[in-house]
């Protein structure tokens, strides 16, 4: 098997990213990463993968790298890869599939093969709190490696003991204490082991990779298995016969960031929030506007990336508007600014802003399932766009809308034809659902206020 990406002169990073959205991750990482050396950015479903020349021996140049891939907005989970292996056979020469026992014992033999010296100087740059929860480990990330080699006398079988990794050093088995529960060593770090397959073709699954793998681990370093207060996790990605031993380099999920304490049933991620404002591209000194905020992820996302706009939320709902305020404070706490974002309460078809202000709309429409219908939503839609046709700026104002009703969508958009046209569409997966971005460029063609009807009303 070929390995790449623990060679010493390139670091590999994989990312996870909104289905739909990789082609503006991949636009984002090339712009970030502008000033690395980055050799290639490949996209495919709902991932993204960055291969980038590592800096020189200069370790803050290595953690300022590793920070940059942290701060890209769109990916949900990094990962730093430091053991690859292409092709991995997943069948013998006489092409039939190659068994479970044989398949397992062929990764755990890839554990000593990774750069953990690469892991483990990652890990101690991101989490080692050596006055904290690590004040009882010393010299993490600057250990040499121990020098194990394997000892089996038979090949792997699921419900066996897990294999086991021996030391020159280790005593005889005749000398070994009585098995009995293990105790955790405190001077010793805890870990935890996940497999993500995809493809066919596997003999195994997922979690059998990851006890066996984890367990070779364990007797590798000795440390201690715990899976929900680890301070390390380790990822085996296997995709077809291409397998990849990962770092996990954040321990919660981007899609929310931390920025939203208050989160409603319907909260929109802020990954894909983040999607949405790369595709309007706002300028310095323009006005945002998400009309139907929700619980802030839109608006709190804007105001991250782009500072030198104005802010403006709202949203016709009380519970809405009290999610929003207590996350909006909760940012200002956790920051020590002041309110990033104008937040009002409205109804968007009686849009309280003048004609002509607002230079971009972000929305995250009602999709009809947990909230609203979509009957509703048949006279919502062309109400919400005509209410922004009018307070947009004509010719260079923009709208982007998130909606899984598209058939609704692509009605209200074609109703209002004379004052939007449609820019570029995307389909993004969201928890299971397919829904539409669309971006749409407002016409030269102006809208009085009176022309505003409201869902439901009659006009004469």
């Amino acid at each position: 098997p070929s390995m790449s990406s623990t060679a010493a002169d390139s670091l590999t990073f994989w990312c996870t990213c909104p289905p739909g959205l990789e082609d503006l991750a991949r636009d984002e990482a090339l712009e970030s990463l502008a000033s690395f050396d980055v050799r290639s950015v490949e996209a495919s479903r709902g991932r993204l993968v960055c291969n980038i020349a590592a800096p020189l021996a200069d370790g803050d140049s290595q953690n300022q790298l590793i920070r940059s891939v942290l701060n890209l907005r769109m990916p949900a989970n990094h990962f730093l890869v430091f053991y690859e292996c292409c092709p991995f056979d997943l069948v013998n020469d006489e092409g039939q599939t190659i068994d479970k026992s044989e398949s397992l014992d062929r990764l755990i033999d890839l554990v000593p093969q990774a750069n953990w010296q690469l892991a483990m100087s990652a890990w101690r740059t991101l989490f080692y709190e050596p006055d904290g929860r690590h004040s009882e480990i010393q010299n993490v990330g600057h250990e040499p490696l121990p020098d194990y080699k394997f000892t089996r006398s038979k090949p792997y079988q699921a419900g066996d003991s897990q294999p086991k990794l021996q030391s020159s050093e280790d005593p005889s088995p005749n000398d070994q204490a009585p098995s009995g529960p293990k105790v955790k060593d405190p001077s010793k770090l805890s870990f935890r082991c996940t497999c993500y397959r995809a493809g066919s073709g596997h003999s195994f699954q997922s979690m059998e990779v990851a006890a066996a793998v984890g367990a070779a681990v364990q007797d590798y370093f000795g440390w201690n298995v715990d899976l929900k207060n680890y301070d390390i996790e380790v990822v085996i990605w296997i995709e077809g016969p291409l397998v990849r031993i990962c770092l996990s380099l954040n321990r919660l999920c981007m899609d929310f960031r931390g920025q939203l304490v208050d989160v409603g049933s319907t909260a929109l991620r802020s990954t894909i929030a983040a999607g949405m404002i790369r595709l309007c591209k706002p300028r310095s000194g323009e006005i945002i506007c998400d009309c139907m905020c929700g619980s802030g992820s839109i608006p709190l996302e804007a105001w991250t990336t782009h500072q030198n706009a104005y802010h403006l939320a709202g949203d016709c709902h009380p519970v809405a508007i009290d999610k929003c305020a207590a996350n909006i404070a909760n940012w200002c706490q956790r920051w020590d600014q002041r309110s990033p974002v104008e937040l009002i309460r409205w109804n968007l078809c009686q849009f309280p802003v003048r004609p002509g202000t607002v230079d971009v709309f972000l929305a995250d429409l009602p999709f009809g399932k947990r909230l609203g219908s979509r009957r509703e939503n048949a006279s919502l839609y062309p109400a919400a766009l005509s209410a922004m046709a009018k307070s947009c700026v004509p010719v260079t104002g923009r709208a982007c809308l998130l909606s899984a009703d598209r058939k609704n969508l692509s009605r209200a958009i074609m109703l209002m034809s004379e004052y939007w046209t449609i820019a570029r569409t995307i389909g993004v997966g969201i928890g299971g659902i397919t829904a539409s971005i669309v971006l749409l460029n407002r016409t030269a063609t102006t809208k009085s206020a009176a022309s505003v009807v409201a869902p439901g009303a009659k006009s004469d």
